[in-house]
């Protein structure tokens, strides 16, 4: 019995970590905000070391990587790669959502602990 507990325990466990993998989105980073504005310096204001990008160039390639220093006319990435900011067509970084996680994580805790609740006292009141 104990075994089949923890067995359960550990598939549920599995599960909301599996879930919370996806708690993330890209958010469009604007390139410019006036026409005479050099776009992806600005677009280079708005992103951080650390963070993770995904680059559209305006030759159409596409690239994803975190960003380990963003320096005078590119971004590059923690494996080395260069992006100069003239390159870039659209950008994007991923952000999490630290109140969607959390309501995430909490939910099937709330409703597995209720179903807990509700199994414990059923086996109480049945005289065992």
């Amino acid at each position: 019995m104990a075994s089949r507990l923890r067995t359960g325990f550990q598939l549920t466990l599995a599960a909301l970590v599996l879930t919370t993998l996806g708690c993330g989105s890209w958010k469009v980073v604007p390139l410019a905000t006036n026409p005479g504005d050099n776009a992806a310096s600005l677009a280079a204001k708005r992103v951080a070391p650390g963070d993770t990008v995904r680059v559209v160039l305006k030759n159409g390639q596409q690239s994803e990587f975190t960003i380990r220093s963003v320096e005078d006319g590119a971004f590059v990435g923690q494996d080395g790669q260069r992006v100069a900011f003239a390159d870039v067509a659209r950008l994007e970084r991923r952000s999490t959502s630290t109140a969607k996680t959390t309501l995430l994580v909490l939910s099937p805790l709330i409703v597995f602990g209720g179903a807990f609740l509700v199994a414990l006292i059923a086996f109480a009141a049945s005289g065992f």
